[in-house]
């Protein structure tokens, strides 16, 4: 019959009697929680890149879909993306002055993007940065500093661009429309005569600059260009836009500038230059290399190798264990050049287990830090099988080895070891292993109740003594599980 209407809880023990040789099978896979390799041979700890080796594009707005700005509200013809600042000059040019330009953030709307006669303006989304003077002169930068630069890093600037020069209307009166593009004749609305090659092949510049100082003149000698006087097939480019080459540079600060700048020297009707899709990156690699040459709690070395494409200076280092304290540490030198210079940091390990190594340097901007788990002995517990249930007399002797591996000679190793009830336990050596990579020093003890047994090994060659515990085990092992009915009880 139903008893009550609401849920009621029920406890029960549950006795789950193990299949020995299963539960023996996991008593023999049961190892220490220690870390490491027994061999004489130094330790591979870690070998990794811990710092990104190249940035991703640091522009803020480098493809000029986040809006704009007027610098100058009383000239609302000068309409810079955000992000970037504009420089030009009005001083004396080959044949005239150089005039104040003219600069947009361009809309995807004719004659941009739709017009068959002209190519498109837009190198890539709905937006991009056109700079031009009707018939005049220009000397005309874009640029944006970048910071957070490694010192030495190798910075990357590229950029979409093409310009157009051309006295010749793309759409003539009562004519067919022509296609827009440089270097043609002049024209009238009522003739057609437009031809190519009237205006020279330099008439524009583009070109992308770098300052590794991050200096914002563009006229400065300290600037790195993608162009010179002896690679002419750089100017323009013309008409259908380009990436050219990069413009490469090593920064000697942590801020660099990059520059998009455009020189025109023909006036001409139609004189504009168009950039889209600007670029700046940096590669820096630098690379962690940690070995230990004996486990811990033999006395023992980490080295750890810092491989950067620079000398670093004003370097400080340290390490931190695993329970927060400092450990001291020491530097082991330097060697190598540019691009690959090797330093070296030396720590004696006091205790096993994570450590975190950070270092600092004039060159970097943010310390790098990479963590670093120092390995300790090999050891693992073997029960040849399980204790009787019920605190029964076994009928013949329990027996669990205790095996520590050790790439040299323990001398003076003892052995002590701990109850589950916190007496001491006769522990005995009884056999030591030569394997070709050391030693195994394997100790026996006979355990009289289950739980957790405590195994304390020291040594005159240890820095500390070396601890592990494990757990004999009977075949019976009991589990308290409440269950609670979903629904009313049933008799």
């Amino acid at each position: 019959m139903m008893i009550g209407s609401s849920p009621r809880l029920r406890r029960m023990t549950i006795s789950l009697v193990a299949v020995g040789l299963m539960l023996l099978a996991l008593i023999q896979g049961l190892h220490s929680a220690a870390a490491g390799a027994a061999a004489p041979a130094p330790i591979d700890l870690r070998a990794r890149s811990f710092a990104p080796a190249t940035s991703g594009n640091r522009l803020v707005n480098p493809d000029f879909e986040d809006g704009w700005y007027l610098p100058y509200p009383e000239h609302n013809s000068i309409r810079v993306p955000i992000g970037w600042r504009i420089r030009w000059y009005t001083d004396a040019a080959p044949g005239g002055f150089f005039l104040q330009p003219e600069t947009t953030v361009l809309d995807p709307v004719w004659p941009n993007c739709c017009a068959d006669n002209y190519p498109p303006r837009i190198f890539s989304g709905e937006h991009a940065f056109e700079v031009g003077k009707q018939w005049g002169l220009m000397d005309v930068t874009l640029y944006q500093s970048v910071g957070d630069v490694p010192i030495g890093a190798v910075v990357t600037a590229s950029a979409w661009l093409h310009s157009w020069v051309s006295a010749c209307n793309p759409n003539p009166k009562d004519k067919p429309p022509e296609m827009a593009l440089s270097l043609l004749g002049p024209n009238t609305d009522d003739e057609f005569n437009c031809a190519p090659g009237f205006w020279p092949v330099d008439s524009n510049r583009m070109i992308v600059g770098l300052d590794p100082q991050g200096g914002v003149n563009p006229r400065s000698s300290n600037v790195v260009w993608n162009w010179d006087q002896d690679n002419p097939a750089w100017w323009g480019p013309y008409d259908y836009y380009s990436n050219t080459v990069p413009a490469v540079a090593v920064a000697q600060a942590h801020t660099v500038t990059m520059f998009l700048r455009g020189v025109t020297l023909s006036p001409a009707r139609f004189n504009a230059m168009y950039f889209d899709a600007a670029s700046l990156t940096y590669a820096f690699p630098i690379e962690l290399r940690a070995n230990q040459d004996y486990p811990w709690p033999l006395s023992s070395t980490v080295t750890v190798t810092v491989v950067a494409p620079v000398s670093l200076t004003q370097v400080t280092a340290g390490v931190i264990d695993s329970v927060g304290s400092s450990v001291p540490i020491e530097f082991g030198g330097r060697t190598g050049a540019t691009p690959e210079v090797q330093s070296q940091w030396l720590f004696h390990p006091l205790s096993p287990g994570r450590h975190r190594f950070e270092l600092n340097a004039a060159e970097l901007t943010a310390p790098v830090a990479a963590d670093i788990d120092v390995a300790a002995l090999d050891s693992r517990f073997t029960q040849d099988h399980l204790l009787p249930r019920d605190g029964l007399t076994p009928t013949e002797p329990v027996l669990i080895t205790f095996t520590l591996s050790s790439p040299i000679t323990l001398t003076e190793a003892a052995a002590a070891l701990i109850d589950p009830l916190d007496q001491p336990l006769t522990i005995t050596l009884v056999a030591t292993e030569a394997l070709p990579t050391g030693l195994n020093y394997h100790w026996l003890f006979t355990p009289v109740n289950s739980g957790l047994h405590t195994v304390s090994i020291s040594s005159t060659t240890f820095i500390t003594t070396y601890t592990r515990a494990t757990v004999a085990a009977t075949d019976r092992v009991y589990l308290p599980v409440s269950l609670r009915t979903a629904a009313p009880l049933l008799r």
